[in-house]
């Protein structure tokens, strides 16, 4: 069975479909955390799940890495060349602009949506994505008010730009600026949506080139 949320598709909108899981797969919460992305995907309700492009065979035992650094590794393998046909953007616009997320949910994101948006659907969004862990959403809306990423960046700037904000992130001891449409957000979740997030971006180009 499919449960899908939408949100208005507006310009820098949060658009957003998520899956539900077979009952097979549910897990009690409380049953002990989770170290690596492959641990997460296989055990959904009890932590996040971190959408893949296709199912996973069973891996090695769990690294002890963070989610961003893993959602990271994956980055840094993936050389698909084509731009994405949803976006028109390349591999390395992608890179850039979740780096950019990550930027901003330290420095302050420039403009946010209401409050009454952020209360109502963007709590109820965040909490889906965390309680099921897949975020599927739309990946032609930029971030609102945030400059846009330049078509030519290279691959090896956009991939340096992207170590960075996750450098400075897990370097950061303050409070996390609040997300534009989920509102106030602590630095655990936003490091699960944004490995969720960059995890997204990637499957559209996680596939050799034809």
């Amino acid at each position: 069975m499919t449960a899908v949320l939408d949100a208005m598709v507006h310009p820098g909108s949060v658009g957003v479909h998520t899956r539900e899981r077979p009952r097979r797969w549910r897990h009690r919460r409380g049953r002990g955390s989770h170290d690596s992305l492959d641990d997460l995907q296989r055990n959904p309700a009890g932590g996040v799940v971190i959408a893949a492009a296709e199912p996973r065979a069973r891996r090695a035992p769990a690294s002890r890495r963070g989610l961003l650094a893993q959602a990271l590794a994956r980055a840094e393998k993936c050389e698909f060349e084509a731009k994405e046909p949803a976006t028109g953007w390349s591999l390395p616009q992608a890179l850039a602009h979740c780096a950019q997320s990550i930027e901003l949910s330290i420095a302050g994101y420039p403009r946010a949506r209401s409050r009454l948006f952020q209360n109502v659907l963007g709590r109820a969004l965040k909490r889906r994505f965390l309680r099921r862990g897949v975020m599927l959403h739309n990946r032609a809306a930029a971030i609102p008010g945030a400059p846009a990423i330049a078509p030519g960046v290279a691959r090896s700037e956009a991939l340096a730009r992207l170590r960075r904000a996750i450098a400075d992130f897990e370097a950061h001891e303050g409070p996390c600026a609040p997300h534009f449409a989920y509102g106030p957000t602590t630095k655990a979740e936003y490091e699960a949506l944004h490995a969720m997030h960059l995890v997204d971006h990637l499957t559209a180009f996680d596939r050799p080139a034809p």
